[in-house]
């Protein structure tokens, strides 16, 4: 008996279903199918933040600085190869972390005709303990609210005390050939 009962539902489901998608109120040429709806076209969006030594291209290494240098941060903004401009940017630069005090600064820009915006970040010169928390990996990254979207980037760049570079073999060469002249000078004048 439960079998007769399944088959009757089943039955009307099935009989029921057409009719009502039959008389729905969607006139059938409005009705499309997926394959005659054109595809929607998305803009492409490019956007890229890096510095006055690096860092072009998506998550590029933007360089090395040393303590109390001026990084400057541009970023590039493009809509289907096209520069946007008067877009406001914004750009979080974090340092590294460590146990003293950890440096987080936000900056804004506008985009210029070029669909680039810049920015001046001075590392800073702590009083106390300055190598433990300026030097290390920082990370900037920049975004921007373009349409209904949020498109962004990020970059690493470091801060280190840079050491000079010693000589080259060239001049400590030159060095000696000065210093063995004037050697040589100052003993015939003394004689």
């Amino acid at each position: 008996m439960t079998l007769v009962r399944y088959s009757v539902v089943i039955l009307l489901v099935a009989t029921v279903i057409p009719y009502v998608c039959s008389k729905s109120n969607v006139p059938r040429q409005l009705e499309a199918k997926a394959w005659e709806i054109p595809p929607k076209p998305y803009p492409c969006v490019s956007f890229d933040i890096y510095t006055q030594k690096g860092g072009k291209g998506s998550n590029t290494f933007g360089g090395i600085f040393e303590p109390n240098e001026d990084v400057v941060l541009d970023v590039e903004v493009k809509k289907d190869s096209v520069p946007v401009e008067n877009q406001t940017v914004t750009f979080e630069i974090v340092g590294p972390i460590n146990s003293y005090q950890n440096i987080s600064v936000l900056l804004r820009t506008v985009t210029n005709s070029s669909g680039i915006g810049s920015t001046v970040l001075k590392i800073p010169l702590t009083p106390e303990h300055t190598a433990e928390i300026i030097t290390g990996t920082w990370t900037a990254g920049a975004q921007i609210g373009l349409d209904i979207e949020t498109v962004g980037d990020t970059m690493d760049f470091e801060v280190a005390f840079i050491n000079p570079e010693f000589p080259t073999s060239a001049t400590l060469l030159l060095a000696f050939i000065l210093v063995t002249a004037i050697t040589i000078i100052l003993k015939r004048s003394t004689r």
